[in-house]
């Protein structure tokens, strides 16, 4: 029996796309062009689901930018004149681009203030429509309805379409949902992780009411995990029809890697390092990492642990510490260093974090006792010193030197991991201040702005 060989995708077109060109399309799909690193990437390959998962991937693409009427109306691979490739045309109709319109909102449960719930809407009209928003202020509606203690509020999003402003109005309907009960959670496949760290990811407990919004919401926050390679979340009847049974179905894979490397240089010889970084430590969801880098004239080492429930709370704590040494016979010096760098990271909101560090550090230049030259310093550190740059016999005059830095760091990240890789982005900014303690002191402010199609960063 013979296979036979795969056939690549020597170009992708586009027809029927007046907004976005061929290459802003490309970047899109999953399915790659052949290019010059074919042999190692395999996205070039023609693969029928691959092609399936684009269309859905293109459909989100526009939607997310208000192209309402967008589809594909054809996905054709023509083969080549060589006949060792194709060509895959994708035939597109955008249609028009719609915004948000009247936003309103109207209920139908007596406990809940239309008002107080249209107030807590961030969607504006005049807004480029996407069903994303839609979503994220359904979300908003039902935690607010959480938050005030009322049960089984579901949000319908009621759309009327007005073709001559090509905008739609959108009324949020407050409405009452069937009583239903969560059971129980049954969790299976999980042959090394622990089953509560997946109920961890569970906003809803056995007893609460059942929210199919939270329930998806954890399916999403489970597959982040990284443990496993398959993650179902289902839902089925309980023991009554006011009763359901939350499924959980894992299928777990490896979490742990191991990194070997050679180098060689002048100044330190032959050099070995090693690194290992387990994340699922145990099954208990921790990371814990420790990496070696030595050499004929120096060592490193450096060991990391990551706790992402500290205490049982959604309170992520991270210790590094590290010890690197030199001993060149190569240079006039010998350097030590040693750092501390424990963090507590919490939520402030759903897509948002906070990052409290602390880095201690201690390090030292000394000259190398078998050199015989005089520098002048401070009557404390006058002796024999190797000839030296002034700046190099002003590191080692100084002796000892100890940092102690303070640092916060706040985090957007709104990336998703649904079928399209383009959206959402990672804000950060933070500062760190040097001064409460050792011999430095200094304020320094980091901002950072990655997109999943590009990456701005100012520092």
């Amino acid at each position: 029996m013979s296979e036979g060989d795969t056939t690549e995708v020597e170009r992708v077109s586009f027809l029927g796309n007046q907004v976005y060109s061929d290459r802003r399309l490309r970047r899109v799909l999953e399915t790659k062009q052949a290019g010059f690193l074919r042999t190692f990437i395999n996205k070039d390959t023609l693969i029928d689901d691959r092609i399936e998962f684009d269309k859905q991937v293109l459909r989100d693409f526009y939607l997310s930018r208000g192209y309402v009427d967008f589809r594909v109306n054809s996905a054709n691979a023509e083969v080549t004149r060589e006949r060792d490739a194709v060509f895959l045309v994708v035939d597109v109709s955008e249609g028009q681009q719609f915004n948000f319109g009247e936003i309103s909102v109207t209920s139908e449960v007596t406990q809940a203030d239309s008002e107080e719930f249209f107030a807590a809407l961030k969607v504006k009209p005049g807004v480029t429509y996407s069903p994303l928003l839609v979503e994220s202020s359904i979300e908003r509606l039902e935690n607010l309805a959480l938050r005030k203690g009322i049960d089984f509020l579901r949000v319908e999003p009621r759309v009327t379409r007005n073709d001559r402003d090509l905008t739609l109005d959108i009324e949020f309907a407050l409405t009452r949902g069937p009583r239903v009960f969560v059971e129980r959670i049954d969790i299976e496949g999980n042959t090394t992780t622990l089953d509560r760290v997946i109920r961890q990811k569970f906003r809803t407990v056995e007893g609460d009411p059942f929210n199919p919004r939270e329930i998806r919401r954890t399916a999403e926050r489970i597959k982040a995990l990284g443990f496993f390679s398959k993650s179902d979340v289902d839902v089925r009847e309980g023991s009554s029809p006011s009763l359901v049974v939350v499924d959980v179905d894992v299928e777990e894979q490896p979490t742990g890697s191991l990194n070997l490397g050679g180098s060689y240089s002048v100044n330190d010889g032959f050099g070995l390092s090693v690194g290992l970084t387990e994340n699922n430590f145990l099954g208990r969801g921790q990371r814990l990492s420790f990496a070696i880098a030595t050499a004929t004239e120096s060592d490193e080492y450096i060991l990391g642990f990551s706790e992402p429930h500290l205490l049982g709370r959604d309170l992520k704590f991270d210790l590094d510490f590290g010890l690197s040494e030199s001993d060149s016979s190569f240079s006039e010096y010998d350097t030590k260093r040693v750092f501390l760098s424990p963090a507590l990271t919490f939520k402030s909101g759903e897509s948002s974090k906070v990052k409290l560090s602390y880095t201690w550090a201690n390090s030292e230049m000394i000259a190398r006792a078998d050199q015989s030259y005089s520098i002048v310093g401070p009557p404390a550190s006058t002796g024999t010193y190797p000839v030296a740059a002034p700046t190099v016999q002003n590191e080692i005059a100084q002796g000892e030197l100890s940092s102690s830095v303070f640092g916060v760091t706040y985090s957007y990240d709104s990336r998703l991991t649904g079928l399209d890789p383009n959206a959402g982005f990672l804000f950060e900014i933070g500062a760190n201040y040097a001064g409460l303690g050792g011999d430095s002191e200094y304020l320094k402010a980091t901002p950072n702005l990655l997109r999943k199609d590009r990456c701005l960063t100012k520092r």
